[in-house]
């Protein structure tokens, strides 16, 4: 695997993670 291709899964791994942490939209 490309290590683009594993830092764009990382990335988005990390934003579902911010956004399960409610991180990126704070209530």
């Amino acid at each position: 695997v490309d290590t683009w291709q594993l830092d764009k899964v990382n990335g988005m791994v990390d934003f579902r993670l911010l956004a399960n942490n409610g991180d990126l939209h704070p209530t």
